[in-house]
């Protein structure tokens, strides 16, 4: 009867450890993200409202490998990639200015932190 509970309980624990595989960063990209905060770089160069505009962002990663941030002014989007790692973030915007490649700084299920090529950190987290 020992013998009975103890495999059960093993195999309950292998089943519940293979439900709880942690994601890639390719798959936690994907979802709708809002700016919460702006710091280092070119922010201190930024007027306030330039500041409180882009925190009012929200960018959009799609499983298609698409983009779309909306700051309620001109849109910004195109396509996306992040390396294997999930430390770098090219985009290639349809809209706007050229390609770009920003860092990742930190991605978890709901904080992604973007660090753009003037050192300029973005701190986001997963819009509700």
């Amino acid at each position: 009867m020992n013998t009975m509970k103890i495999c059960a309980t093993a195999l309950t624990i292998t089943v519940v450890m293979l439900g709880c595989k942690s994601k890639t960063p390719q798959e936690l990209i994907v979802n709708k993200w809002k700016v919460t905060d702006i710091s280092g770089g070119r922010a201190s160069e930024m007027p306030d409202s330039v500041q409180q505009n882009i925190k009012k962002a929200t960018v959009e990663f799609g499983s298609d490998g698409k983009f779309h941030l909306s700051d309620g002014q001109k849109p910004y989007e195109g396509s996306y990639t992040l390396d294997a790692e999930g430390k770098h973030l090219n985009l290639n915007p349809t809209t706007g200015e050229g390609p770009e490649t920003d860092s990742i700084a930190d991605i978890t299920a709901d904080k992604l932190v973007i660090v753009d090529v003037s050192g300029t950190k973005f701190e986001c987290t997963v819009k509700k």
